[in-house]
């Protein structure tokens, strides 16, 4: 992917982002795997079609973009992008739970949903923050459009800001480190079965509109690859999260079937956003 920053031809760009589409695909399933090992248990198609519509609006979405972008500029569009956070912020912290206890005959408390046979590996933020799968949708959905719009505007950022071609492919390649460390950090948050707290989920959002706001201002090259590795640091952890919790949510299928159409339609959505891409950078 990283080469393809350097094509050109719209057409070269073209073909290494169907490379790094299918490449996308085969770096997910260890993480995959990772959640299926910690879980013990499949999770369903579910995963897949609700990925598919996170995929759609990856396509869909930078055309928007580009046009607010061209009818009023970088800064605006990058506040509107940043300002996609602020819907894991408040669901985090302000949604009520969704998933009670219920009261047995025996005046014993049961788990509403009972899914997994470990049950301490199920993190309760999850069912706070998005309690229905119309609401994971709309998650999985606004995560990819944050991720997505990054995506496509990081590196013509970095050349608005009159940085080198070399500054602006570090700050792409930070952001694609940074998803990697994301997703590291949410499987060890479930192996180690760490407390569930909002301050998992609110964090690394509240760093990432800082830095957002600030590089819109700002010149300092370190400011602006910070706001990169951040951005791909919350990318890599609202995938993974949205990964758990439809396994939470749905146990009807084998979890190897879900990951292959998983990695098919991650391949698909990155074929997409290299023909955009590509239209874009030409």
């Amino acid at each position: 992917m990283y080469v393809g920053l350097f094509a050109n031809t719209a057409w070269q760009l073209f073909v290494c982002l169907i490379l790094a589409g299918i490449g996308s695909g085969a770096v997910a399933l260890p993480t995959f795997i990772a959640l299926r090992d910690c879980f013990q248990n499949s999770f369903g198609t579910v995963n897949s079609a609700s990925l598919l519509v996170a995929n759609v609006s990856g396509f869909v979405f930078p055309l928007v973009v580009e046009y607010w972008k061209t009818k009023y500029g970088f800064r605006p569009t990058l506040l509107l992008t940043g300002a996609m956070g602020l819907h894991f912020l408040i669901t985090a912290v302000c949604l009520p739970p969704a998933r009670e206890s219920t009261s047995t005959s025996q005046g014993n408390k049961e788990p509403a949903i009972h899914v997994v046979k470990n049950e301490t590996c199920v993190s309760k933020i999850l069912y706070t923050a998005h309690p229905s799968l119309f609401t994971l949708c709309v998650f999985l959905t606004i995560a990819l459009i944050q991720l997505m719009g990054f995506s496509v505007y990081l590196y013509p950022y970095g050349l608005s800001k009159g940085f080198a071609s070399e500054l602006c492919a570090v700050m792409v390649a930070l952001s694609g480190t940074g998803s990697l460390f994301g997703r590291i950090s949410t499987i060890c948050y479930y192996r180690w079965n760490l407390t569930s707290n909002p301050t998992v989920v609110a964090s690394p959002y509240l760093i990432l509109l800082a830095t957002q706001i600030w590089s819109i201002t700002s010149t300092n090259a370190v400011v602006v690859i910070a706001m990169a590795f951040v951005s791909g640091i919350v990318g890599g952890q609202s995938t993974a999260w949205a990964t758990s919790i439809v396994k939470d949510l749905s146990c009807t299928n084998h979890f190897n079937s879900a990951a292959t159409w998983l990695s098919f339609w991650g391949g698909v959505g990155s074929t997409f956003g290299g023909l955009i891409v590509g239209k874009y950078l030409a």
